[in-house]
């Protein structure tokens, strides 16, 4: 079948522009009624609300509940602060999740 397509483009060579039209719009058209939608606002507020910050899991194979202030001081970035307030202390006893949840509010 393919053949017998090449073959008639090569015989007609005006037919070009008329298939390349043809596949181009076609194509665009399946594009743009399947392109994937951007999530919503309430969407993506769900999702955070599902992830629970105590149990994130660390680059040190602990959770953040599980870890010490001093080990997310060594990690840096917001977690910085989390450590210099909970110090020797284990977080999930220094902090509720709502309370880590705003302190990363802070940061964002």
């Amino acid at each position: 079948m393919l053949d017998l397509c090449l073959a008639e483009i090569e015989a007609h060579p005006e037919y070009i522009e008329s298939i390349v039209e043809y596949w181009f719009i076609n194509n665009y058209r399946s594009y743009a009624h399947t392109a994937p939608r951007l999530p919503s606002r309430e969407m993506i507020d769900s999702i955070k609300a599902q992830i629970c910050l105590l149990d994130f899991m660390l680059p040190t194979g602990k959770t953040l509940g599980q870890s010490t202030g001093t080990e997310c001081v060594k990690l840096g970035g917001w977690l910085t602060e989390i450590g210099e307030r909970a110090g020797k202390q284990i977080v999930a006893s220094v902090f509720s999740e709502q309370q880590l949840r705003d302190l990363l509010a802070e940061h964002a």
